[in-house]
């Protein structure tokens, strides 16, 4: 098993050799394992720090029922072929490998974490720290991270000329969405002198995106003040002048609210909501009412303006996301200008990745829908 192992990995750092360059201090996906064969586990570099994601099952069998279908339902184990093969893209990834069950040895996702852990470690030596988010842990600290080597974790990241502060210990992700990378170059290069709304920022890497590219106002909604304080640190490592009025805990339905009664326009508003959340304000459902959160936002986008939406509804086919899209379009005052993809290191196998995913996300390249659309204004309100 560990020479199968030692070759997905081979494999996955060879597809990733041109972002693996000194100075070491950007970041990137190093292995999707439900796409490249290891399925309870991907691995992400964060500077010269690395991060297991752990998606075996955890001693007690008990899942997080917030989990997604990633975390929950993607059971499809893999094998490869032990022939050796001058090229790795050779190397055949079919689905079921098992180990020999026996009772008391450790769960095969532990072995899997151990040997990749250990192969990491030798073929990636400037790595000088690490760190294991047990994703179905019933323990919230070891779901946040704990360390496994090293005394220092990276805390600032560079991507694209842009510094981002991230803190891999404070949520079950790592503070910092690697699949919005190539969104983050659209708004850096195409949202100079402009006002941006940027709603369910998380720790808002888009809004500084926007900043470093010149938006000459960014506003970032999230109702978690400890996330903002993120996005605070990442816009004050880029020269900019942090008020703390543009970083705003609230509830999404209440602000946009206060905006359309204020009369508050954006030239740019950002939507990329949880793929489920409710609140006394109201339901956030992306597979069943995203249109109700676009009309929401509508009406305080400036002509010429842009719509920037994200769904991440892994059981919605990206048809059908795209329809609702396309229907909102149809009275001529929304357009779809760009369908922006998830980088590939996130992808890991781009052929095969679709025939993991519980829906086919065509016409987007993943499960992770995003889209720009161009705003025009009636000359009244919407």
């Amino acid at each position: 098993m560990k020479k199968q192992i030692q070759i997905l990995l081979d494999k996955a750092i060879q597809k990733r050799s041109l972002l693996i360059k000194p100075p070491y201090d950007t970041a990137f996906r190093l292995l999707n394992g439900f796409s490249e064969g290891i399925p309870s586990l991907v691995i992400e570099i964060f500077g010269r720090t690395v991060v297991f994601h752990d998606y075996g099952s955890d001693d007690k069998k008990n899942e997080d029922a917030s989990e997604t279908l990633v975390e929950t339902e993607w059971k499809t184990e893999a094998v490869v072929d032990e022939v050796a093969s001058d090229s790795l893209d050779d190397v055949e990834v079919t689905p079921t490998l098992d180990l020999e069950k026996d009772p008391e040895a450790k769960p095969e996702s532990d072995l899997i974490l151990e040997m990749a852990l250990s192969l990491v470690r030798e073929q990636l030596p400037w790595v000088l720290s690490g760190v294991l988010k047990k994703r179905r842990s019933q323990v919230a600290e070891e779901r946040s991270g704990v360390r496994l080597f090293g005394t220092e974790l990276c805390s600032r990241i560079e991507e694209n000329g842009v510094l981002y502060s991230i803190n891999l210990l404070m949520n079950r992700d790592s503070s910092f969405y690697l699949d919005t990378k190539l969104l983050r170059k659209w708004a850096k290069d195409n949202l100079a002198d402009k006002s941006v709304l940027n709603t369910f920022a998380y720790t808002g890497s888009l809004g500084v995106a926007c900043l470093a590219g010149g938006s000459k106002k960014v506003l970032q909604l999230d109702m978690h003040r400890k996330f903002l304080n993120v996005a605070m640190r990442s816009a004050k490592l880029n020269g900019k002048e942090v008020k703390e009025s543009d970083y705003q805990t609230c509830d999404f339905w209440s602000r946009i609210n206060q905006y359309k009664k204020s009369k508050k326009m954006f030239d740019c508003v950002i939507l990329d909501p949880p793929v489920y959340s409710k609140t006394r304000k109201g339901t956030i459902d992306l597979a069943n009412n995203y249109e109700k959160l676009i009309n929401k936002v509508r009406p305080i986008i400036n002509d010429g303006g842009y719509l920037i939406t994200i769904s991440n509804a892994l059981f919605q086919r990206g048809d059908d996301h795209k329809a609702v899209l396309d229907a909102l379009c149809g009275d001529g005052y929304l357009k779809v200008e760009k369908l922006i993809d998830v980088p590939d290191d996130c992808l890991g196998n781009p052929n095969t990745i679709k025939q993991f995913l519980p829906a086919d996300p065509s016409p987007y390249n993943h499960s992770t829908k995003i889209t720009v659309l161009s705003v025009k204004r009636k000359s009244t309100n919407l």
